[in-house]
């Protein structure tokens, strides 16, 4: 910067405190004096000479000389530096310890099929394409036999391969879904023999040409099929058997029952009776109490068959019966006192073979039965008013009544009419429950005709009295002896609840009471009559036997007995 400062013209001017002194207050500068003063300053249109410049020199000096040469530059490939530069460089840039192989390299992206993220190194990298390229198959060029070259090369979408077995060419060795699109035909003298699990899944599968031996007695295997269809074979069938009967009609299975119970009821069970319908258990509670249940196809099984009490209304709760049949109508039951509960009501469920029944009429608990003293009844003819020539009604001092009939006749002007009547006192209020039992004997000669002669009715009966005739009106609940199908239907329906025998026997009248409902049960000759009705009783109610003739004859005869009568 010297050199440069030398090589510059040396500038001439005036000093400052000159140039003030010339130009002061009434002085009047000459022409020199006025260019010295111009001389003194620069003009812009003149250039400045670095010499002027105080302090340049001092400034740049330690910068880039004016001259530079070629072998102090930096070349591209770095080989004008030193070791000593590079390392220099190296701490400059903290990149002295860098790692560049590829150990140290990441991947970018994420290759699922090797099991490499973006946080795996290249090394993982080429070992899996290595591995992968080495277990790819080179196409062979030698050719051989299967003896020679007893295995096979399978190679799948990816180009991965295995050794499988040349023996299994044509199987289903790839365990792969079959196509069939054609219809096949297979034929010849060899059989085929599935050593695996066979499934099908087709409906239409059917077999022809099958042999019959059906009389062949060594074809004693049956064929038989899980809920799931799979095949097998059972010498004993009785499984099957019983699942095919859960879902056989009722048709069907009194069908089959019949084949198959021998001695015992094979008809569809009903139920129409429980006698008696009412069980009081009082303070017995650890005893027993029986009763009958009555119907049909009711002898039964004992070592595989039951009848099962159950509450109405829970059946959850229930309970097992010792039981035994009388006959094909009627179960003895025996119930155990403490499982049964006063004001509850229970039924009957009955299992025989595969039936399971249940009874439709329910048996009612009470604490107690009350028992009137029969002997306390007064009976008295309410209806007399008929000739003595008719018939002729008596009552002795135990209760028992006896009709009979004094002369043979047809009294077409009385048919219908109530010859005799008798009647008890008031038994009970119009808000009281309960049995009526009567026991009869009935006998009466056909004398050719197809009907009876001689019609009786007995029965609960309002104690107000209505026109002595209407019969309907008097007798609410009860029994009529001596009806036929066709004959007098329209008295027949006039009693409320009312039941008739149309033949000659012994007999019960059984009538019960509970709140409005009426029951009347008729049994004679192993025939059972039940009828249920609902009529309103305001008044008290007594017990009556009415007697209503046509063609009398002096065979008939009718004796009569009440046998119990319980509150509840």
């Amino acid at each position: 910067m010297a050199n440069i400062e030398n090589q510059q013209q040396e500038q001439i001017y005036t000093e400052k405190s000159t140039l003030k002194n010339w130009f002061r207050s009434k002085l009047k500068p000459t022409q020199a004096q006025f260019w010295a003063w111009m001389d003194s300053y620069w003009h812009k249109g003149e250039k400045m000479p670095i010499s002027t410049i105080d302090g340049l020199g001092e400034a740049v000096d330690g910068k880039a000389p004016i001259v530079h040469y070629h072998d102090q530059y930096a070349t591209n490939d770095a080989t004008s530096l030193s070791n000593e530069n590079v390392e220099q460089w190296k701490k400059k840039l903290d990149v002295d310890n860098l790692q560049f192989d590829d150990q140290a390299i990441s991947l970018t992206n994420e290759y699922v099929d090797f099991g490499l993220t973006n946080v795996s190194k290249q090394a993982q990298f080429n070992q899996a394409i290595y591995e992968s390229n080495a277990s790819k198959l080179k196409e062979p060029t030698n050719e051989g036999d299967s003896k020679e070259y007893p295995y096979l090369v399978g190679i799948d979408e990816e180009g991965y391969s295995a050794k499988i077995q040349s023996g299994d060419i044509g199987k289903n060795f790839a365990n792969t879904d079959l196509v069939v699109t054609t219809n096949r035909k297979h034929t010849g003298p060899a059989s085929v023999e599935l050593a695996m699990s066979f499934i099908c899944s087709n409906s239409s599968v059917r077999y022809s040409g099958i042999v019959d031996k059906s009389a062949d007695a060594t074809f004693n295997i049956f064929p038989v099929l899980d809920s799931s269809g799979n095949l097998a074979k059972s010498t004993n069938a009785i499984n099957a058997m019983i699942a095919t009967m859960k879902i056989a009609t009722p048709a069907q299975k009194v069908a089959f029952m019949k084949e198959m119970n021998g001695q015992y009821s094979s008809g569809q069970i009903t139920t129409t009776m429980i006698l008696m319908p009412v069980v009081a258990i009082g303070d017995n509670t650890e005893g027993l109490s029986k009763i009958d249940i009555y119907g049909t196809e009711l002898n039964i099984d004992p070592d595989t068959s039951y009848v099962r009490i159950k509450e109405l209304g829970n059946v959850t709760n229930w309970q097992d019966c010792a039981w035994q049949s009388i006959d094909s109508t009627r179960l003895e039951v025996y119930i155990d006192n403490s499982f049964i509960d006063v004001n509850k009501s229970y039924v009957f469920e009955l299992k025989h073979g595969i039936q399971v029944h249940t009874t439709t009429v329910s048996l009612d608990v009470v604490s107690n039965l009350t028992d009137i003293d029969l002997s306390t009844l007064i009976y008295t003819q309410t209806k007399d008013n008929v000739p003595d020539n008719y018939i002729n009604v008596t009552v002795d001092a135990t209760g028992f009544i006896t009709h009979t009939v004094k002369n043979s006749a047809n009294p077409a002007n009385l048919d219908g009419q109530i010859l005799k009547k008798i009647k008890t006192q008031p038994i009970a209020n119009y808000d009281d429950n309960l049995i009526l039992i009567i026991d009869f004997n009935w006998s009466y000669p056909t004398k050719g005709y197809e009907f009876p002669v001689q019609y009786d009715f007995m029965g609960l009966s309002k104690v107000i009295e209505y026109p002595e005739n209407d019969v309907s009106n008097n007798i609410v609940a009860g029994v009529g002896t001596g009806f036929q199908s066709n004959i007098n239907s329209n008295m027949r329906t006039r009693i409320i609840g009312g039941g008739f025998i149309p033949k000659s026997g012994i007999g019960q009248a059984i009538i019960i009471k509970k709140g409005s409902v009426l029951t009347t049960v008729l049994i004679m000759g192993g025939t059972i009559i039940r009828y249920t009705s609902n009529a309103t009783i305001t008044s008290e109610y007594a017990v009556e036997f009415n007697f209503v003739g046509r063609y009398l004859d002096p065979k008939q005869v009718g004796t009569y007995k009440i046998s119990s009568i319980q509150k509840f």
